[in-house]
């Protein structure tokens, strides 16, 4: 879910302002890899028909275009131009190529899935489910207040007189002021308030959205990689390190004197040995491209950057890490990536993934490397990069 907010704001922002930096796209497409790599095969095939961006050709050039919570038929739209999903889905998937927001689909994903242990020998009461609906519903409301910020900007008469009454007074001011109040009233003065009012409109409209791409936007792929290190971290609390916590807790109950209702602690006895997190997920190396926007966006003094540890990206190291195994080895990446091992002992460096052998998987890693490895500049289409063969650089990954 937090990965599908983070794309839905760049989708959201596309809407816009347009898709007119090839870069964002290929971040957003990137997320979009990531939330196929946590689902489910007919999960991702429905985020895949839903994801809002197209493909739009006219023989001449290529053009990409990014539309949500509006319906359209393809049929249609392939009779008035090549107007085309960025994935290639199934036909029955892909008849009508309505974009939707991603975050509340893989919401009721989640609502779903939490339906399936009710009332089972395995799984908990129906009232227990009370608990997780008010968790859906105040993150369903908080995605839509997000939403509004983005989608919902400020109407444009409103910045037009804010902007002409800046302008008014910034002139007016100094044409006011009484000429016996000297140079430092009738010029320093007058320019640091127009100085510090032009700041303040910098920064207003640098802010007005908090969750895009620039240096002065929260970074929500920090926020997402302390989630996912939580989630490892409490997973393996309630399940491999469970038998030796009750241990801990019967010996302290024995040491302050009840070692009568010690026994009382817990119902039952917790199996020993239980699964860990890396069963079922695996930390993957993250791509070269968003290591490199979540070192960008952290701070824009670089040099800082390469003096804190906390802060620092091995960007070069992890596509070394991506394209390891495939067959074409870049020296320079290598030799590049031992030059930043000095002090980067806290970077972000990897992400989380389903840890399954399957066909959808396989893809999403292959279609992330292509990402990463693609020369812009040369690319003709997304569409044609998203479809990589097999036997691609990076399809053994």
């Amino acid at each position: 879910f937090a990965v599908s907010l983070k794309y839905h704001l760049r989708v959201a922002e596309m809407m816009n302002h347009g898709v007119s930096d090839e870069n964002a796209l290929r971040g957003a497409l990137q997320d979009l890899c990531r939330i196929k790599g946590l689902l489910s095969e007919q999960e991702a095939s429905l985020v895949e028909a839903h994801c809002g961006l197209y493909e739009v050709s006219d023989g001449a050039r290529t053009k990409y275009e990014a539309s949500v919570h509006r319906y359209c038929h393809q049929q249609e739209h392939q009779q008035q131009q090549q107007r085309v999903g960025m994935f290639k889905v199934p036909p029955l998937l892909a008849r009508e190529a309505s974009g939707c927001a991603i975050p509340p689909l893989i919401m009721q994903f989640l609502r779903s899935a939490l339906m399936e242990p009710l009332s089972r020998p395995w799984g908990y009461p129906e009232r227990v489910l009370n608990l997780y609906e008010a968790l859906i519903g105040e993150a369903t409301m908080s995605f839509q207040e997000m939403n509004q910020m983005v989608l919902f900007c400020l109407p444009l008469p409103y910045v037009q007189l804010c902007k002409v009454l800046l302008l008014v007074f910034i002139v007016a001011y100094p044409l006011s002021i009484d000429l016996g109040h000297g140079v430092w009233g009738n010029v320093f003065v007058p320019t640091i308030l127009a100085f510090a009012m032009l700041g303040f409109e910098r920064v207003a409209d640098v802010m007005e959205n908090p969750f895009g791409d620039d240096s002065a936007a929260i970074c929500m792929y920090e926020a997402l990689h302390e989630f996912e290190v939580e989630a490892a971290a409490l997973f393996d609390c309630t399940q491999v390190h469970r038998p030796d916590l009750l241990a801990s807790r019967h010996a302290l109950a024995k040491a302050c004197g009840l070692s009568d209702c010690c026994s009382k602690l817990t119902q039952g006895d917790f199996p020993a040995g239980g699964h860990q997190f890396t069963d079922y997920f695996q930390w993957t190396p993250m791509p070269e491209y968003l290591a490199g926007y979540i070192e960008r966006q952290s701070t824009e003094v670089h040099r800082l950057n390469r003096c804190s540890p906390h802060r620092w990206c091995r960007r070069r190291k992890n596509a070394r890490r991506l394209r390891r195994t495939s067959e074409d080895s870049d020296s320079d990446v290598s030799s590049a990536a031992s030059e930043n091992d000095d002090g980067d002992r806290f970077d972000i460096g990897y992400m989380l993934a389903l840890k399954a052998d399957m066909h959808h998987l396989r893809e999403a890693r292959r279609q992330m490397v292509a990402l990463d490895t693609a020369d812009l500049h040369n690319l003709k289409s997304f569409r044609e990069l998203l479809s990589v063969p097999k036997n691609s650089q990076g399809a053994r990954l």
